[in-house]
């Protein structure tokens, strides 16, 4: 049985760090502008949550 680490690594990589569509890259949602002010967001990749319109905001225009 042989194996090519190189392939394996290539299969294993999850889908939110490859290339992406370009046509959406400068895709923004509207919702995104209609936040309530006491909106929260919590994740399994962050250590707490975000509170608050900006924040939330901050935090999901970085993630995109």
């Amino acid at each position: 049985m042989s194996s090519n680490a190189d392939t394996r690594a290539e299969e294993a990589t999850p889908t939110y760090l490859r290339g992406g569509d370009p046509a959406l890259a400068d895709y923004y949602p509207v919702w995104l502008d209609n936040l309530a002010d006491d909106v929260t967001l919590e994740g399994s990749m962050m250590d707490g949550a975000v509170q608050g319109a900006e924040a939330v905001r901050a935090a999901l225009v970085a993630i995109r």
